[in-house]
């Protein structure tokens, strides 16, 4: 089925307003080795890894947490700036003794929040 003019023309119009949003927010794709990792992103539970979408962020910084039981859990802080594409690859340790895998921390609350939703370099981020 061939699209009206006047379709096309909305289509066109938002795909502009898309990629302006794109352009002041910030996506995150989070992974884990081994997957099945709780990852919370600024106290907000994001899901398990691996992630079905990306995290769509405010440019600034963010604390990603990620834990899964029998690991030690991680924390990484990011800085963000508008546009960017981060993917965030975190290697778990075993632990020694068993960790919780909750996140929830005093003032974090843990609970599911909503999306508001630069490849980086260093060890952990790829």
């Amino acid at each position: 089925m061939a699209l009206t003019p006047e379709e096309t023309m909305d289509l066109e119009q938002a795909a502009v307003r898309l990629n302006e949003v794109l352009a002041r927010i910030v996506s995150l794709e989070v992974a884990t080795v081994p997957e099945g990792a709780q990852v919370t992103v600024d106290g907000c539970v994001r899901g398990r890894t691996p992630l079905l979408y990306p995290v769509f962020l405010e440019p600034g910084p963010h604390l990603i947490r990620a834990a899964l039981e029998g690991y030690m859990p991680t924390r990484h802080v990011i800085e963000t700036m508008a546009g960017e594409t981060l993917g965030l690859t975190v290697h778990l340790r075993p632990s020694h003794t068993e960790v919780p895998a909750t996140m929830d921390a005093p003032g974090e609350g843990g609970a599911a929040c909503g999306e508001p939703r630069r490849r980086g370099v260093g060890a952990l981020m790829e």
